[in-house]
């Protein structure tokens, strides 16, 4: 979280119980395949065709972002360019 300050720089503050991962600690517990929800949505799209190669559903989703997406796009950040074009 930013802490905008009037006059001095903005400060960085790094909450306590997540880390700065977004999730509670009881949520990061959950693995799957070795990987947290934090882990999962840091992944690229290309990173997360192999992590979901097993599960078509989620991979055939992932190939289109591919295809339309640049490289180094995060799935947490496909899934964010995907909220705001539903609420457009």
């Amino acid at each position: 979280m930013t802490v905008e300050m009037q006059f001095l720089a903005d400060v960085e503050l790094v909450c306590e119980e997540c880390k700065g991962m977004s999730f509670k600690s009881s949520v990061l517990e959950i693995r799957h395949k070795g990987r947290n929800i934090h882990d999962v949505l840091s992944l690229t799209v290309r990173e997360a065709k192999g992590y979901f190669s097993d599960i078509a559903r989620v991979l055939s989703r992932l190939h289109v972002l591919d295809d339309v997406s640049h490289r180094r796009l995060t799935v947490r950040g496909a899934h964010d360019v995907a909220a705001l074009a539903q609420r457009s």
